[in-house]
């Protein structure tokens, strides 16, 4: 019997998701389990242009993990890219994403978060006890600033809160990139994993597959579209794959499980002709017919062409 449970999904832009810190499930990736991740900085890019290389400068300026440094930033981006246009203020957003990504990092594993017990007040409850203070003027303060506390298995952690990349940033970047950044704080605000198991309905998994694949075909030349590929595979992967702990094959009944069963006929049924549908539904047809072996031999195939597979 084929082993249908081994894709974990990103990281980003997540990433997603058993804790998702942000939306690059990258998306994401965007917006896993809580869990800390030392990531490399990348070398730093020159630019063409002399705005954008002020800016970037300014954002190595403020590098200490300081709650307010987020709308520091946002403000240092409006009032130089206030006449730029489209194409630069779209850049210069990404400038200060890859930011806000790394402070949100910085901040969790900050020596101020350490010295705050969220676990006490904010962990398996919404109906807190009475909150000290000095915890409850940290989370006012990240709430202000474009961040939220997160909480799984009782733990609670940082992750970013999107509506502040809304309220700072919609106005000012082009309209397929303020579409991209709707669609993250969307799936920010409803995270599709949790301790390895899928925690989204099935048709909004096939929904945000389906959303995706659209995304990257209508945008060939996005600026982000590297982010974006990686969260039309992460959906498409979870879709295929499933879980660790949401399983495509029921390991008691060895048939399908409802789940996956109901999403496959969601995407026959919505969109049979789309890449997302030509490569589920061979593959449904093949489990609902019980012939597993060629099941599992089409999944090795989808990976071996790089179709599906971690990011």
């Amino acid at each position: 019997m084929p082993k249908y449970f081994t894709f974990a999904a990103l990281v980003l832009l997540t990433l997603a998701a058993c804790r998702q810190k942000s939306a690059k499930s990258t998306i994401d990736k965007k917006g896993t389990s809580p869990q800390k991740v030392v990531k490399r900085r990348e070398p730093a890019i020159v630019y063409k242009t002399p705005l954008l290389n002020e800016y970037a400068s300014f954002i190595d300026s403020i590098s200490s993990p300081r709650i307010e440094n987020s709308t520091i930033a946002a403000k240092k981006y409006q009032s130089l890219f206030k006449s730029a246009g489209a194409d630069i203020r779209d850049t210069a957003f990404t400038i200060f994403d890859k930011y806000y990504e790394r402070l949100t990092d910085k901040l969790d594993n900050s020596a101020e978060r350490e010295s705050i017990d969220l676990d006490t007040y904010f962990a398996y409850s919404t109906s807190h006890p009475k909150v000290p203070q000095k915890v409850a003027q940290y989370v006012k303060r990240l709430t202000q600033n474009g961040f939220r506390v997160g909480e799984e298995e009782g733990m609670c952690y940082i992750q970013q809160d999107r509506d502040f990349v809304a309220t700072w940033f919609y106005n000012y970047v082009s309209p397929v990139m303020k579409k991209y950044l709707i669609q993250l704080n969307k799936e920010n605000k409803l995270i599709y994993m949790e301790d390895a198991g899928i925690t989204i309905n099935y048709d909004e998994l096939v929904d945000r597959a389906l959303w995706w694949e659209q995304f990257v075909k209508n945008q060939p030349y996005f600026i982000a579209k590297k982010s974006a590929v990686a969260n039309q595979r992460t959906y498409l992967t979870l879709l295929i794959e499933g879980s660790d702990n949401t399983w495509v094959m029921d390991p008691e009944t060895k048939k399908l499980d409802d789940y996956f069963k109901k999403a496959y006929a969601d995407v026959e049924n919505k969109s049979p002709s789309s890449d997302v549908g030509k490569t589920v539904i061979p593959y449904y047809h093949l489990l609902l017919n019980g012939q597993t072996a060629s099941a599992d031999s089409l999944l090795r195939d989808y990976r071996k062409r790089n179709i599906i597979g971690d990011n």
